[in-house]
């Protein structure tokens, strides 16, 4: 039985928060295609190989054996440097394996979320969605993101920085020549504006529990 729910979307829409949360509700394993991208990136940047060596950077997808789940990944410097890198097709075509590998040992039954996770990586999924949200309400959680902005007087520069970015990161994503972000022809558009992650995560286990979803994998043991 294939169970994958795949969860596609734009930067800071909510989707690993949805994703994980859902997963954790529905008892399934949890993958995040971008941390992968972000450990090729980290790899890159430790080994001092240039972002723009597309070979190079093919090759280190070749030989990846496991997620990097440090702190580290999750920082600015390497979510840059990680959509950089995501519009080489080499690297992109080196890595669909191991990511569908990753499924594979789940039994079918997993929340991947991404970028292309419905539309490239696994296409016949049962379950598929793109998260949205508005630039503003983006660009405010990324703000946030920073714990110490909430108790500061807000600084508008940096609010011009980040605005500057996610647009930069989704013009990137989506008009990258191989896999662009965009949702797939059968995914569920889903916005999260103003919303909450658990809010989602019940929209979303509604709509799939209405398809008669069945959980065929062993319980995840704690």
């Amino acid at each position: 039985m294939n169970n994958i729910i795949t969860i596609d979307g734009l930067a800071c829409s909510g989707k690993s928060s949805i994703a994980r949360s859902l997963a954790h509700l529905l008892n399934l394993p949890h993958i995040d295609t971008g941390e992968i991208y972000r450990t090729i990136a980290l790899e890159a940047i430790e080994k001092e190989i240039s972002l723009k060596n597309s070979s190079a950077l093919a090759k280190l997808a070749l030989e990846l054996r496991n997620i990097n789940q440090s702190k580290i990944i999750h920082s600015e410097q390497i979510a840059r440097a990680a959509s950089k890198i995501s519009i080489f097709p080499e690297l992109r075509i080196n890595l669909l394996q191991f990511q569908r590998n990753l499924v594979f040992k789940t039994k079918l039954n997993a929340v991947v979320n991404g970028r292309d996770a419905g539309t490239i990586v696994f296409p016949n999924a049962k379950y598929k969605f793109f998260i949205i949200a508005s630039i503003e309400e983006r660009v405010w959680r990324k703000y946030l993101e920073d714990k110490t902005n909430k108790f500061k007087k807000i600084n508008l520069k940096t609010i011009a920085k980040i605005f500057h970015e996610l647009n930069t990161r989704d013009k990137r994503d989506q008009n990258r020549k191989t896999a662009p972000m965009v949702p797939a022809h059968d995914a569920i558009i889903i916005d999260t504006t103003f919303k909450s992650v658990k809010q989602i995560v019940q929209q979303i286990q509604k709509i799939i529990m209405g398809k008669k979803f069945e959980i065929t994998s062993k319980p995840k043991s704690n």
